[in-house]
């Protein structure tokens, strides 16, 4: 991931927790200090937000090492559909692969 990706990644993620305004300063000033691209502490609470949407109908599904990551809706049915499936295969860890998945899901639910 490049620098700027990650910091537009972040500042995503920091807009979808209601912490824009307190993490401005951070990117303003400090260039990308928000750490939800590296820090499990940053990142999960970002993940139990998202299985919580919806009166959690989302949930994250990790198959494999860090080769996919989907991101699935439960409609209380036999049938799971995909909401995001993101197939990380050049990403140096499973954090990166999350992260990724997290931010495009946060783009499809922006749209």
């Amino acid at each position: 991931m490049t620098h700027k990706e990650i910091l537009e990644g972040n500042k995503l993620i920091s807009t979808f927790m209601g912490k824009e305004d307190e993490h401005r300063f951070l990117f303003d000033h400090l260039n990308t200090k928000a750490l939800y691209h590296i820090s499990w502490d940053w990142l999960m609470p970002v993940v139990e937000k998202i299985e919580n949407l919806h009166d959690g109908e989302y949930f994250f599904d990790i198959c494999g090492r860090r080769s996919r990551i989907s991101i699935m809706v439960n409609h209380n049915t036999d049938d799971n559909a995909t909401i995001v499936e993101f197939h990380a295969l050049n990403s140096s860890s499973k954090m990166e692969a999350i992260w990724l998945s997290v931010v495009e899901f946060i783009k499809q639910e922006n749209k």
